[in-house]
This record gives structure tokens, C-alpha cells and sequence, in this order.
């Protein structure tokens, strides 16, 4: 499974295209993206979708993503 991120522009041109009352389908050939993509985006936020709104979901629920770190070391006893 594959990891998308849209950009904030991404974002406003789904809210604009939305609002024009343009298929999913349109947004995603428009934009580059899977169909599921922009649907997930536009839904994932209840009630009417704004690129704000949904951008600044995204930053606050966003984990920083830090590998363990692995010590060749073996301590034997």
C-alpha cells in the first residue's frame, strides 16, 4: 500500500474543483492522483471540505517518522 501526500496546493485545487461540482474522477486525472485518494481526502473531514481545514488536520495528526536504532553490539554474559 502506497503512501500519497498532497501539498497544501494539492488541497486548494481539490477544495475549488470540489466546490465546482467536478466528479472525483475529474480531480484525480486533473491532479495525478487515484480516484480513492481524493475521496478519502475529501471525506476524511466532516462536513463541507476546506483546504485549510483539511492541511491543518494533516500537520496535526502527522507522526515524524524515526527509524530504531540497531546496535551491533552483542554483550554476552
Amino acid at each position: 500500500m502506497g503512501t500519497t501526500i498532497l501539498s497544501f496546493e494539492d488541497r486548494v485545487v481539490i477544495e475549488t474543483l470540489h466546490h465546482e461540482k467536478h466528479s472525483l474522477q475529474y480531480i484525480a486525472d486533473y491532479l495525478g492522483f487515484s480516484k480513492t485518494t481524493i475521496f478519502n481526502e475529501v471525506h476524511r473531514l466532516a462536513g463541507e471540505y476546506h483546504a485549510v481545514k483539511a492541511q491543518t488536520d494533516h500537520e496535526l495528526i502527522k507522526i515524524p517518522s524515526v527509524k530504531p536504532k540497531c546496535s551491533s553490539e552483542i554483550y554476552v554474559a
